[in-house]
């Protein structure tokens, strides 16, 4: 198996786009947290080596409750590799806080990127596999002293 380094400017230009998107996720701490989710989100190309990412999604829990939600992102090119930052509002100021440099790779015809942080005591990992052009999915992966939770998202490319 020999890894070969993926061009972040072919990521970006692979995820632009709308994709429809399926989750699931385990809370291992509160099951009543745990459940599926489905939506829409859309990677939009800004300022060239910028992409941001918005997403909606009707989350259902186990439990039976369904709530609606938002989720963005922005994906910055620097050297060759990709980094995350979470999107928030904080008193109506966005805010960008730093998540994973992604270096993304060839294994065989299959491209992957994993990475992790630490974000107080809590360990937050991710890993990216692309199935083809159009379909990928990420996993995201907490541990923590209050956290264990595990989220699996399917992507498919809306042509």
């Amino acid at each position: 198996m020999t890894k070969k380094s993926v061009n972040a400017d072919y990521i970006f230009n692979l995820l632009a786009g709308k994709w429809l998107l399926k989750r699931k996720f385990v809370n291992n701490i509160d099951k009543v947290f745990s459940g599926t989710a489905s939506g829409i989100n859309e990677f939009l190309i800004y300022k060239n080596s910028t992409l941001s990412y918005r997403e909606s999604v009707i989350a259902h829990f186990d439990k039976g409750i369904e709530i609606k939600g938002t989720t963005s992102y922005k994906f910055r090119i620097e050297d060759n590799k990709i980094h995350q930052y979470l999107v928030s509002s904080i008193r109506n100021e966005i805010v960008e806080d730093y998540m994973f440099e992604l270096n993304f790779y060839h294994i065989n015809s299959q491209i992957y990127a994993r990475a992790s942080y630490l974000c107080g005591m809590d360990k937050y990992k991710v890993s990216y596999s692309f199935f083809n052009d159009n379909k990928f999915n990420v996993i995201y992966t907490v541990l923590g002293p209050n956290k264990n939770f595990i989220t699996e998202t399917e992507f498919e490319k809306i042509t």
